[in-house]
């Protein structure tokens, strides 16, 4: 299997696991631990994908960073207040 048939797989099972985590799992808590664990691989993805590109594209994927950096941090707070 080549590279970029590894990444689209990786990158859709995050997708799944992110989107459908709310309507499939009925525990919050699962459900923030999956949304984390969704979010991390992605963020892997994300650096992966932008990973010795131009100057344009590198923005984008700083961006993407911050995003799922943020995600997660959102999903942590969640997770320690239901706690």
């Amino acid at each position: 299997m080549n590279k970029g048939t590894r990444n689209l797989i990786w990158t859709l099972t995050a997708v799944v696991m992110y989107l459908f985590s709310a309507w499939l799992i009925k525990n919050e808590m699962a459900s923030d631990i999956i949304n984390i664990m969704a979010s991390l691989i992605l963020l892997k993805q994300v650096m992966r994908t932008f990973n010795n590109r131009t100057r344009k594209v590198a923005i984008w994927g700083y961006v993407g960073v911050a995003a799922f950096l943020v995600s997660i941090l959102i999903d942590l707070i969640l997770l320690s207040i239901r706690l």
